[in-house]
């Protein structure tokens, strides 16, 4: 089983929106994505409740069981989709993946 996890920190306004509604559709997108790719296991996604310096603002936990599932999931078009705004979106991002 793999475990994907991604730290994102936003960009107070970018794409003609605030820090907290790109949040929330990247959240609300990636719920609409785990509706309909079933080679993700799990997802949970978080805000921070602490802001500023060293703190990162969203955090994404995925699992899959494998690594050729999250290499799937990584070209599945909604994704791509997805990825593409959050490079618009973010500052910043962190992914570590590994085997649980």
């Amino acid at each position: 089983m793999i475990k994907h996890i991604v730290l994102w920190k936003l960009h107070d306004f970018a794409e003609g929106k605030s820090k907290e509604e790109n949040m929330d559709y990247v959240i609300q997108e990636l719920g609409e994505i785990q509706k309909e790719f079933p080679l993700l296991r799990k997802l949970e996604m978080h805000k921070s409740i602490r802001t500023g310096g060293h703190f990162w603002d969203l955090v994404l936990e995925m699992e899959f069981n494998s690594l050729e599932d999250l290499e799937k999931y990584q070209v599945y078009p909604r994704h791509a989709k997805l990825h593409a705004y959050a490079v618009k979106v973010r500052q910043d991002r962190a992914v570590v993946d590994y085997n649980i």
